[in-house]
């Protein structure tokens, strides 16, 4: 694929992209890409940042509360971390935004339908870095190596992960389907403060209980 520069800017056309990155693994619903820029990163990684608009869906112009239409009052540019491509960081970037019921004052962000929950990562990201965890053959620096994510945000993932797999609404665990002979228990602090975390585990087969 041709990827050559067009122009001083470091632009890059379109067409170079759209089949393989933003039609094909995105599936960025609402989002036009306008422009992509190579850059460096303070590591000297290249860097993709997919420059575009977000469309407001028309569920979101409605505030569920009273059913008013909502207007846009403000808004700013935000960047959300996508696949990599290649051994290059993707960051599509638009303007995110913010919405004001005229009726009861009430105003609300947009919501980006590829974006993972409490993360300004891609869904897409998000579900490869769950499934890499899951194989259980990475550690967390060797993930945060491999996704280009923070310590902290792969950390998180996998917390989320350990608890959609072993608890129910993240509160209380889920029953073992069999006992075992010998347990172990291991507790670790999950970052700086005082939050810990403990594993049970069976010490025959070495499975999280």
């Amino acid at each position: 694929m041709n990827c050559t520069r067009t122009d001083a800017n470091k632009q890059l056309p379109f067409t170079a992209f759209t089949e393989s990155f933003l039609m094909v693994p995105s599936s960025m619903t609402s989002f036009y890409n306008t422009g992509t820029m190579v850059e460096t990163t303070r590591s000297g990684r290249t860097a993709y940042r997919y420059e575009g608009t977000l469309d407001i869906q028309d569920s979101d112009r409605v505030y569920p509360q009273c059913g008013k239409k909502m207007h846009v009052h403000g808004g700013h540019l935000i960047a959300v971390q996508h696949l990599n491509v290649g051994g290059n960081v993707g960051h599509p970037s638009f303007r995110r935004n913010q919405l004001e019921c005229p009726h009861c004052g009430t105003t609300v962000m947009q919501s980006v339908s590829f974006m993972a929950d409490y993360h300004r990562i891609a869904k897409e990201l998000f579900q490869y870095t769950k499934d890499l965890l899951a194989a259980d053959t990475y550690t967390l620096k060797q993930m945060s190596e491999i996704t280009r994510l923070s310590k902290n945000t792969v950390r998180a993932i996998e917390l989320k992960r350990l608890q959609d797999k072993y608890t129910i609404d993240s509160q209380t665990l889920i029953k073992p389907e069999q006992t075992t002979r010998f347990l172990g228990i291991d507790e670790f602090k999950l970052h700086d403060g005082h939050r810990y975390t403990t594993h049970i585990i069976d010490m025959l087969t070495g499975h999280i209980l």
